[in-house]
């Protein structure tokens, strides 16, 4: 079960959510994200949310914002030091999922005798990404 479900907002003022069955309105077979991938308006905010919970990437500026504070990413540099200017910047979203068994062993022969699942560990990532001079920069956070 997903813990945040994340909306999208567009540079056009649409939006997009995610719903809890995390199904694309295009492809019934996948999920949810695959529409805000195809969608051929530019992505501004894309925000994760959990009750009061708000974590948001901003796309136009770079910034991140957890539950209303800003909170800006390092510069990307040049050489001599020159803050590059960034125009396009493309989301980032992923989540990684620990799945961890508890298995009880025959001591007898080494069989498994009993298997309990403990409570997944899942971590969402978002952020973004771009290439400048032909360099690619990543800028992303997680959330627990």
């Amino acid at each position: 079960m997903l813990k945040y479900l994340f909306k999208t907002e567009y540079v056009d003022g649409t939006t997009f959510k995610q719903t809890k069955e995390d199904t694309s309105l295009v492809d019934p077979k996948r999920n949810a994200f695959y529409d805000v991938l195809n969608n051929p308006t530019r992505v501004k905010t894309f925000t994760l949310e959990r009750y009061l919970e708000r974590y948001s990437i901003n796309l136009i500026t770079g910034n991140f914002k957890i539950n209303g504070v800003e909170i800006v990413p390092e510069p990307i540099v040049d050489k001599q030091g020159n803050a590059q200017v960034v125009l396009n910047r493309k989301l980032i979203w992923y989540m990684s999922v620990k799945r961890i068994l508890d298995a009880t062993y025959s001591t007898i022969n080494g069989s498994i005798m009993k298997i309990k699942e403990v409570p997944e560990d899942r971590t969402y990532y978002f952020g973004w990404e771009t290439t400048i001079k032909g360099k690619n920069y990543k800028r992303v956070i997680g959330i627990k």
